[in-house]
């Protein structure tokens, strides 16, 4: 009788694995890179209006220059996707999430810190999203989310009190526009879930929509003071604004939810105020203090645990265990 011999080790199996493997590393690696270029970007914007030659109008208008134009093949290719979402509900959107959202963010970075702004509106979306989806989507959030989203709301206390304290002056008017950014991003996220539209779709309407709307009268109105700009300048703030931080982020998160999930995903937004407060050291020379540090270590400590946490539908909707839609 002859012994049988040892069959091989399917190979497949390992092969399949190994894909697997690289796609979730390269899903991390996109999530991380949103967090990074969100993070950076309230510390750039601040170092560009500094500088005294470009405002808030030209940032917002070189964002929708450069992005409405990389935008305008997707929405050409999407046409009928967006047909279907309506001017009058892309209005909307472009209304939340377009040139109002960025004049107000970045006009707030003329009265507070980076390390603030990368902190009070990432730190508020969850917050008033919850408390708009209430009423709008009948998503109840449960005694974990609540409890989580109360810890944040705390943490973004805690640095609006350490600008008060230190006595900068103005320090409350970028708070507030913060907060008002943040409750307006909520807008556009509880829009997107109520219509149910695709983030891609969403982000690529708003910069065809905004490029259209905002940028020929801020061309006619702006266009010699941006020429006192240098060329290197106007082009950097155009890429990060316009594609690093709009078109290329929202498809790299959204990519990623695919393979992460939306949980695991919207953690890593979680990093955001720890970017921005890292870098707005080295870069803008902002050196927080104890509160601030605290203030943010409670904003993303619960960050974390509202992502973890589920909201209880009132109704029959099914609520979402996580924020799906791309931050600002």
């Amino acid at each position: 009788m002859s012994r049988s011999q040892p069959q091989p080790a399917p190979q497949h199996a390992s092969a399949k694995e190994a894909v697997l493997d690289t796609r979730v590393l390269a899903a991390f690696a996109l999530a991380f890179y949103c967090a990074g270029v969100w993070g950076l970007h309230p510390v750039l914007s601040r170092l560009a209006v500094e500088g005294g030659v470009l405002g808030p109008a030209d940032l917002a208008g070189l964002r929708f220059l450069v992005g409405g134009i990389a935008a305008a093949p997707v929405a050409l290719g999407r046409r009928w996707r967006l047909g279907k979402i309506g001017g009058k509900r892309l209005l909307a959107l472009a209304l939340f999430a377009g040139p109002l959202y960025s004049l107000l963010f970045i006009g707030g970075l003329l009265f507070a810190p980076a390390s603030h702004a990368g902190t009070i509106t990432p730190g508020g979306v969850p917050v008033a999203t919850t408390l708009l989806a209430w009423p709008l989507l009948r998503e109840r959030p449960g005694p974990a989310r609540a409890g989580a989203l109360a810890v944040v709301v705390l943490g973004v206390a805690l640095i609006g009190w350490e600008g008060i304290a230190a006595a900068a002056p103005g320090t409350w008017r970028g708070h507030l526009l913060f907060v008002v950014c943040a409750v307006m991003w909520a807008g556009f996220t509880v829009c997107l879930r109520r219509w149910r539209i695709d983030a891609v779709d969403a982000a690529v309407g708003v910069a065809t929509l905004s490029c259209l709307v905002y940028v020929p009268p801020w061309l006619l109105l702006r266009w010699q003071h941006l020429g006192a700009a240098s060329l290197g300048e106007v082009a950097f703030q155009g890429i990060y604004q316009g594609l690093l931080t709009g078109l290329i982020s929202n498809i790299a998160y959204v990519s990623a939810i695919g393979v992460l999930g939306a949980t695991r995903t919207a953690a890593t937004v979680a990093l955001v105020p720890v970017v921005a407060t890292a870098s707005a050291g080295p870069i803008l020379g902002e050196a927080p203090g104890w509160v601030q540090l605290l203030g943010m270590a409670v904003v993303v400590s619960g960050m974390l645990a509202a992502v973890s946490a589920s909201s209880v539908p009132a109704g029959s909707r099914p609520a979402p265990t996580a924020q799906q839609e791309p931050l600002p």
